[in-house]
Order: C-alpha cells, then structure tokens, then sequence
C-alpha cells in the first residue's frame, strides 16, 4: 500500500502555465456606419414628421399638439443619440467624421431646447 502524495504547500491544483483570457460567447457587436446613418435619419424623419404636421395642418387641439411635440422630442432625442453612439462608438469613423457627428448632435441638443413649432 502506498502512502498518500502529498502537493506543494500553497498550490492547490497543477501549474499549466498562462492562460489566454476567456473570448465573449458571441461576435463583438460592431457598429458600422449604416447603422449610425439608420439611427440619425430615423432620428430627423420623426423631426420632419412633426415639423410638417405641426405647420401644415395649423394644430389648434391640446392632444394632437401633446402627440406631435412628442414625436419631435423623442425623434430629435434619437438623432442626438445615434450622433453621440456613432461618434463616441464606432472604431470604423476617423476623427472629421466624429466631429461631424458631434457637431450635429449639438443642433439637435438645440432643437430639443428650442420651440418646435
């Protein structure tokens, strides 16, 4: 009969050496610029859409005014978003591209402040 073996002091398990860092279970979410594009025009048609509606159908009833200032709000606050993900986000912009899409989250931060109609 053999005497148990005894490990190392301090070692609980086996040196294998260095082990690379675990990978994420999926693909890295890239964020391209068509999906940039996506959100910003997204963004300005619900903008556009307001706009228009708002001056074109003279809107006089507290709702449809409530409904309208909503869609400009929640458009302009998706462009600023889209703006600020493609410049701060996004590996593929190089730096004049993400000037311009800050600068253009600065006009949209000032459509939200201003008076849409």
């Amino acid at each position: 009969m053999q005497p148990p073996q005894q490990q190392p002091m301090g070692s609980s398990q086996p040196y294998y050496g260095y082990q690379p860092p675990m990978q994420a279970a999926g693909p890295p979410m890239m964020i391209n610029k068509r999906i940039i594009f996506m959100v910003v025009a997204l963004g300005a048609l619900l903008v556009w859409i307001a706009q228009v509606a708002g001056h074109s159908f003279g809107v006089t009833d507290t709702g449809t005014l409530r409904a309208l200032l909503a869609l400009y709000y929640t458009g302009a606050a998706i462009g600023v978003g889209g703006c600020v993900l493609g410049a701060l986000g996004s590996p593929r912009t190089d730096g004049h591209q993400n000037l311009g899409l800050l600068v253009l989250a600065g006009f949209l931060v000032l459509a939200l402040t201003g008076r849409p109609f």
